[in-house]
């Protein structure tokens, strides 16, 4: 699916700087100005600041010097406010605490884990959804979906076992085909993106409770230098969007939401299977969610043009809501 192919060295640049404590005021109303602009840009810096916190977590947590940041508050369109809770390396906390970075994320919240403050035994998990694409269906429809059940998006279709790549669970799987769908008249894309719309239900869930999207990627080798990366993005909803917006795309989309989050890796290429996750809160009053799961080239200097997938497969996807018991 077509989308901006803007990746700015600027923006890295300053996101390495964030990382190391050196970003100064002038290198702040910079990166504002870039994230402002550019849909983008904002999920590169959202996955850097996932990646650094699920570090903190992995190799810092309680160490000495370690520190937790105050929650900020993000406002969202429709007034409410949704709290991220992860903790952070120190070096942000002069910057984010200063309230430097607020206002960044507009809709968007990016969450490292779900309820990981939470031990085992203080939770309850209930999955919403099961996508194994054993039955019911065969390929997407076209663009973003308008209505909940079924994929919609890019080009896919159903498959079998293909080479050293078998379904995870039962007979079939998705396969990628191409980054676009026909129709849409995109002249360059090198993403191929699906979506599905899931309804919670009416009955509210707990304070607290949180949803954990899981998707699980496979694709054989590419050709000389060919690199891949595939990711998984969870958006909620109060209402069905009006279908306005969904023509409009995905940053459209995007802008709607109550609270989003997302993680981008790079995918093996080994015909080995990898579960990919990301989580967020349930702000009260949301009652859909929209997965978006993708793949796409790995290449900043993507010429043009409509990349084909060769071998790249999607299976055993799954929603799970944690709720503190």
């Amino acid at each position: 699916m077509n989308r901006s192919d803007n990746e700015p060295r600027e923006l890295q640049g300053l996101l390495a700087k964030l990382s190391d404590g050196d970003l100064t005021t002038s290198d702040v109303d910079r990166l504002n100005e870039l994230l402002r602009g550019d849909p983008e840009a904002c999920e590169v810096y959202l996955n850097h600041l996932t990646l650094e916190a699920g570090l903190y977590r992995e190799f810092c947590a309680g160490a000495p010097g370690s520190a937790l940041i105050e929650p900020l508050a993000h406002g969202m369109p429709s007034g409410r406010r949704v709290t991220p809770m992860f903790q952070g390396w120190l070096r942000y906390a002069a910057v984010l605490v200063a309230g430097m970075m607020v206002g960044l994320l507009g809709a968007t919240v990016a969450w490292a884990g779900v309820a990981p403050w939470l031990d085992p035994g203080e939770r309850s998990v209930k999955r919403v959804f099961d996508e194994t694409f054993e039955s019911g269906f065969e390929a997407t429809s076209p663009g973003l979906p308008l209505v909940v059940g079924g994929w919609t998006g890019d080009e896919t279709e159903v498959s079998g076992p293909v080479g050293e790549v078998a379904p995870l669970r039962g007979s079939r799987m998705l396969r990628f085909r191409n980054a676009s769908y026909p129709g849409e008249g995109s002249q360059r894309s090198r993403w191929c993106d699906i979506y599905r719309m899931v309804d919670l239900g009416a009955d509210p869930w707990s304070e607290g409770a949180t949803a954990r999207l899981a998707a699980n990627f496979a694709a054989l080798p590419g050709g000389p230098g060919d690199r891949y990366l595939c990711s998984v993005e969870v958006l909620g909803l109060d209402a069905l969007p009006d279908p306005g917006v969904m023509k409009q795309g995905l940053a459209a989309l995007r802008q709607i939401t109550s609270a989003s989050g997302s993680r981008r890796v790079p995918l093996r290429g080994d015909g080995r299977w990898q579960e990919v996750s990301t989580g967020i809160p349930i702000p009260p009053g949301t009652r859909y969610f929209v997965l978006h799961l993708a793949v796409e080239k790995d290449d900043l200097n993507f010429a043009g043009g409509i990349v084909e997938f060769p071998a790249h497969f999607l299976d055993e996807v799954t929603l799970e809501v944690v709720s503190p018991r």
